[in-house]
């Protein structure tokens, strides 16, 4: 007899897109980011989260369990950018 696979997400990566891309380089001077070859990560105590800016500008977020905290993370890093949130988009999956 097979057993099924006892499968539980711990959390998830969601992806947001701001109008302009995000530049890493700021987000290592002005927010203290690390460099992690082609990434840039920052992270975050409110909302808890892991912020990656990728090569392309846009922002992943690990480490939340609900999208609302996830929205906040990347709302919180543009804000810090002085970098407007109107028309952030949103993409799930892996970085």
């Amino acid at each position: 007899m097979s057993e099924g696979i006892d499968v539980r997400v711990e959390n998830r990566l969601i992806r947001f897109v701001p109008a302009s891309p995000v530049d890493q380089a700021r987000v290592e001077a002005d927010l203290g980011g690390v460099r992690a070859e082609n990434l840039v990560i920052i992270a975050l105590s409110r909302p808890s989260a892991t912020v990656i800016v990728d090569v392309e500008g846009r922002l992943i977020v690990h480490g939340t369990h609900r999208v609302e905290a996830a929205q906040a993370a990347a709302k919180e890093i543009l804000l810090r950018l002085g970098v407007e949130d109107a028309s952030l988009s949103m993409e799930f999956g892996p970085i």
